[in-house]
């Protein structure tokens, strides 16, 4: 499969049960590969696109990046496009919050099909919708990289040179 820049994928069943080992419980429900939906992020020192989950659960995270804005100033973990009137923009059709930190590489070859709403592919298509997510992926990958920031719930690294090394095969 060919990853189109800035459009949202599904995943299939079989990247969870190949590299369970890696990935914890969060991530076991795919609703039998129809959501959640993903949008891709490459990391160019790999060529590994990361995935990042999108939640319709906006009353969840909404108090959580706030938080996180009283407190830092500023929150790289999750991200909620809003239009110019401060709405929420909608994404096939709901509002949705990128959980940016809960990203994980995969491989192509584990992408089942782009995520379609009333048989249109799904994408962003406004700079200002996409530069701010890839700015705060590229920051989020380099603090996992350097170990100023870990995850307990997968072995992000340990995933991603498996799957480096199924590519090699």
């Amino acid at each position: 499969m060919i990853v189109s820049e800035n459009y949202f994928y599904t995943v299939k069943d079989e990247f969870f049960t190949d590299y369970k080992n890696f990935l914890n419980c969060q991530f076991i429900d795919n609703k039998l590969e129809c959501r959640p939906f993903y949008y891709p992020f490459e990391d160019r020192k790999t060529g590994l696109p990361w995935l990042i989950p999108l939640s319709t659960k906006i009353k969840t995270y909404e108090p959580k990046i706030e938080r996180e804005v009283e407190k830092r100033g500023f929150c790289d973990g999750y991200h909620i496009i809003r239009n110019k009137d401060g709405s929420i923009y909608k994404i096939g059709g709901q509002e949705g919050v990128f959980l940016i930190l809960k990203m994980f590489p995969i491989t192509k070859k584990y992408l089942k099909e782009n995520y379609y709403f009333n048989t249109v592919p799904q994408r962003l298509v406004s700079e200002n919708h996409i530069k701010p997510i890839d700015k705060k992926c590229n920051k989020m990958i380099n603090l996992l990289k350097r170990g100023t920031l870990t995850r307990n719930d997968v072995d992000l690294f340990g995933l991603e040179q498996a799957l480096l090394e199924s590519l090699r095969i």
